[in-house]
């Protein structure tokens, strides 16, 4: 009945070989465990939001049926480490699944379950297939949105049931993993070229019209949209409203695309727009009214992700000819860059706080998280230890780090 769990711990319908489907069963089957069990109803459990648990006994709410997990440790339901309404057997398990009475997905199961270093999965999209794969996030808040590339779902940050809150968006594979909040709303790179949905969940609205296949990145302020199309290499600003044909901030830009590194993000800094190449970061005037030259900062070889402050540029690097990575920093003013942390394998996303710089490591196939000060005293210090997945682009809070594998989102102590 339940997927995934410990072979060494059986369902109740398991150990007496029936189905459960309701107390008067359960209440048959635990007097062969003495145990008794929560007595609760698909309503009381908000139709698989959330779950019960008494004597070692899990009560879950799955297709309109309430259903129940045996622990082995009868007390399991006191763990010191356990959330009410998301109960488990162990703290290293994962919460049964549950489905409401409509048969529409709840994901409890995946609320919060943390392992003993503190990695939690807070959500996902319920679809451990290709389909499913979670291609782009963002925070907001206490929030946090994520994308498949054909749907979009919210989920509280500290954990809890994954709410869909739009589908059938016709995403193209450069612009998936787009996603940004502003204002109310979730934007999204989707055909016609970025549209943004109500965060509580609606219709689709256009913002600003890319022939498909076009863009490459985009951000946006409180008053506007900006973005970079691959045809004709241009930057270009429109009303995050929407309806404006836009404005060509720069064209015929240049990159050098041989990392893979295909424009991958659009930063806002002020008053510029900025992004990064093979070797150079580019600042543009995010106001201007006519097309104008970017800024030129000199990085080192092989840059494929960056943060900003106020006054620096951070980026990682992963060289073509084989070179080790590196993690380095070059002032925002112009200036020669310099390496923070040297000798890598592989470096991928990077992220910035106030005093600190997070960033992916690699190993072949497998990744992890370390961090470093900006001051660089000290080195740098493992945050998730390598994974077997290949991690994609962290975010930073006040308190956690943020990745996601294949369907689902996590995050860690910072």
């Amino acid at each position: 009945m339940q997927g995934g769990m410990n072979p060494t711990r059986y369902s109740l319908l398991q150990r007496v070989g029936i189905v459960v489907l309701g107390m008067s069963v359960l209440s048959f089957g635990c007097s062969l465990f003495n145990r008794e069990g929560p007595t609760v109803t698909c309503q009381d459990l908000g139709n698989g939001t959330t779950n019960a648990c008494k004597d070692g006994i899990v009560a879950t709410c799955s297709t309109g049926k309430i259903r129940y997990t045996v622990c082995d440790d009868k007390n399991a339901c006191d763990g010191t480490w356990q959330t009410g309404g998301r109960y488990r057997c162990a703290e290293r398990d994962t919460i049964p699944d549950s489905t409401g009475d409509g048969g529409q997905p709840r994901r409890p199961s995946d609320a919060a379950a943390c392992d003993p270093g503190g990695i939690c999965v807070i959500g996902t999209t319920g679809d451990p297939s290709g389909e499913g794969e979670i291609r782009g996030f963002t925070l907001d808040g206490s929030l946090a949105y994520f994308t498949n590339g054909g749907s979009v779902w919210s989920v509280a940050k500290a954990g809890g049931s994954s709410t869909q809150i739009a589908s059938k968006l016709n995403f193209t594979p450069a612009s998936a993993a787009s996603i940004s909040v502003n204002d109310g709303f979730v934007y999204l790179g989707a055909q016609p070229g970025i549209v943004r949905v109500p965060k509580g969940g609606g219709a689709s609205t256009p913002i600003a019209t890319i022939p498909l296949g076009e863009l490459r990145s985009f951000a946006v302020d409180d008053a506007n949209v900006y973005w970079i199309e691959d045809s004709g290499k241009t930057v270009r600003r429109g009303s995050k409203l929407g309806g404006e044909s836009g404005v060509t901030l720069a064209s015929g830009i240049t990159w050098d695309n041989s990392n893979g590194n295909s424009l991958g993000r659009l930063s806002i800094v002020g008053s510029n727009l900025y992004w990064v190449t093979y070797e150079f970061a580019y600042r543009l005037p995010k106001d201007g009214a006519s097309p104008t030259s970017p800024s030129v900062l000199t990085l080192l070889p092989g840059a494929v992700d960056f943060a900003l402050d106020t006054s620096t540029v951070f980026f990682s690097t992963k060289p073509n000819d084989g070179t080790s990575s590196v993690i380095g920093q070059a002032p925002l003013v112009g200036g020669p860059a310099t390496p923070m942390v040297s000798n890598l394998r592989g470096a991928g996303s990077i992220a910035a706080t106030e005093t600190t710089v997070y960033f992916v490591t690699y190993e072949g196939t497998r990744s992890g998280i370390s961090r470093v000060p900006k001051d660089g005293i000290g080195g740098p210090t493992v945050v998730v230890p390598i994974r077997n997945a290949e991690l994609g682009r962290i975010i930073v809070d006040e308190t956690s780090v943020y990745w996601a594998e294949g369907d689902k989102l996590f995050r860690a102590p910072r």
